[in-house]
């Protein structure tokens, strides 16, 4: 819907989520808030745009680095930062692999039992879940 006060269009909805009195959708380009409204941001190649739910209350904006492939069973090291610092981060696990918790350096170690593409993410609970890492694995 319109908002006068942001000279923008404000969204409150995305899919089934709905703003609610103290949560609501923030947009990020590269890892930063944006300053002015999302029609009104200029965004070049290779930007990172996320629209983001509860944005505002996320102490970190976790951004997840690492290979592109692997090898099935061969431990592969994976990096979480905040993106918005690039400062390491502890504690954040790897979805799907709760042993994969990451160090005081910010690296994590998955170990893949298929072979296939995986999609994987950083979560942790005080922060904004990262981006996708996608690995091609292979025997």
């Amino acid at each position: 819907m319109w908002d006068s006060n942001f000279e923008d269009y404000f969204v409150t909805r995305i899919g089934g989520t709905s703003q609610t009195s103290s949560q609501f959708w923030g947009v990020l380009l590269n890892w930063q808030f944006i300053p002015v409204g999302g029609c009104q941001q200029q965004v070049a190649a290779d930007d990172t745009i996320l629209w983001a739910f509860d944005a505002f209350s996320k102490t970190h904006f976790l951004k997840l680095d690492g290979p592109s492939t692997a090898k099935v069973g061969v431990p592969l090291q994976v990096h979480v930062t905040d993106g918005s610092s690039e400062g390491a981060i502890s504690g954040a696990s790897i979805a799907g692999y709760p042993s994969s918790i990451s160090d005081s350096n910010g690296h994590a170690t998955v170990t893949f039992t298929s072979a296939g593409t995986k999609r994987i993410k950083a979560q942790r609970s005080d922060s904004l879940r990262s981006n996708a890492l996608v690995i091609t694995v292979s025997n």
